[in-house]
């Protein structure tokens, strides 16, 4: 009786045991094959993911994550191909990376991609690496073809001679005192040795936290200018081959409205490179022009607190109670001291005079004749 129930339990371990081995090659069988993060024309509802499967496959609970951490949920039935249609933009064009989830299980991850040009190649897998082939939507990957890397027959020096005459220099440059925080401000931006087609361009303001606290002015990808957070391209803003100059507005997010002091400017162009370069930006207060007007302000209303009197000269201050007093006090004093007078002044004040002497004299005349 032992024996058959040790026996019987066995079977059922062994039953639980290819049960789980199954499901694990079931799952496992699920990988992201092809991936378009540049399609031709506007990105927004054009990017796509291809995954695969060799066994019919139940997606309800599965899930795609990128590498900004926005999730996609996924609910079909497939086996073989199947195309992941997004409506909108999901896929940035460089530092990109996917990741398949069931539930909170990790299936699957791709490398990290970039594509700076909208064509129709994409990325693929292949046994264990990642190729930048012509796209192979709904079919089988161009695993055949080299790596662009690997293609790449030329002596190693003439490899570095060739990158120095091509290789793209940036410089940005700016207005101290135009760094207002509360103000749009400009970032004029110098380019050297650029190829023959269009450039994004990514330029943004760090805190110390290393916090992103500008947003950028420039076209997205639908192709209108908007503002957008300073962790997104600006799209097309240069247009080689040679050199160009460019200007990028920028501006504080609303989130930073009290930052100021020093901060950290940082840009690149997609693609070109994996890092990018930073120099250090002074943020201004927009206080500081609130408080010089507050100043000129002020010292206006304390001119303007002091009347001068036109008929004496002195000084009246308002709100004085002896102003009044002194009003009528100085213009007593001028008309009781009359310091100076002109000759002409003095002529008509003595012709008066003379004029009625004489005429006194003349009617004391007439009366004595008439006496006589």
């Amino acid at each position: 009786m032992i024996l058959l129930l040790m026996k019987k339990s066995w079977i059922c371990l062994l039953v639980m045991i290819i049960s789980v081995l199954i499901l694990i090659n079931l799952i496992s069988a699920v990988r992201i094959n092809e991936i378009e993060t540049n399609p031709p024309g506007s990105d927004s509802g054009n990017e796509w993911i291809e995954l695969y499967s060799e066994n019919q496959i139940d997606l309800s609970g599965w899930k795609i994550i990128n590498n900004d951490n926005d999730t996609f949920q996924l609910n079909q039935s497939f086996q073989g191909y199947i195309i992941i249609n997004f409506q909108g933009q999901f896929l940035d064009n460089s530092d990109e990376r996917v990741f398949l989830y069931n539930q909170n299980s990790l299936i699957d991850s791709s490398t990290l991609l970039s594509d700076s040009t909208n064509d129709n190649k994409t990325w693929q897998y292949c046994s264990g690496e990642w190729k930048f082939a012509d796209l192979t939507k709904g079919f089988e990957n161009n695993c055949n073809i080299q790596n662009p890397s690997q293609n790449n027959t030329q002596n190693p020096s003439q490899n570095n001679d060739s990158n120095q005459k091509t290789l793209i220099s940036l410089n940005i440059d700016w207005e101290e005192d135009e760094i207002i925080n509360g103000d749009e401000f400009d970032i004029e931006v110098d380019a050297k040795n650029l190829k023959d087609k269009k450039y994004n361009f990514k330029i943004w303001i760090n805190n110390d936290d290393e916090d992103i606290i500008s947003d950028r002015y420039g076209e997205d990808s639908s192709e209108k200018k908007v503002w957008k957070s300073g962790s997104y391209y600006i799209y097309n803003l240069f247009e080689g081959p040679g050199d160009k100059t460019e200007t990028a507005k920028l501006r504080i997010r609303k989130g930073y409205s009290n930052f100021s002091g020093d901060a950290e400017i940082c840009f690149k162009f997609e693609g070109e490179s994996e890092s990018e370069d930073c120099e250090s930006i002074e943020v201004l207060k927009k206080e500081a022009e609130i408080n010089r007007n507050n100043t000129k302000e002020i010292k206006t209303a304390t001119k303007s607190s002091e009347l001068t009197n036109s008929i004496t000269g002195n000084v009246i201050r308002l709100g004085s109670s002896e102003s009044k007093e002194t009003i009528a006090n100085n213009q007593k004093n001028t008309n009781n001291n009359v310091i100076y007078e002109s000759k002409n002044e003095k002529i008509k004040k003595y012709s008066i005079i003379s004029f009625a002497v004489l005429c006194l004299g003349l009617v004391i005349l007439v009366l004595f004749k008439k006496i006589s």
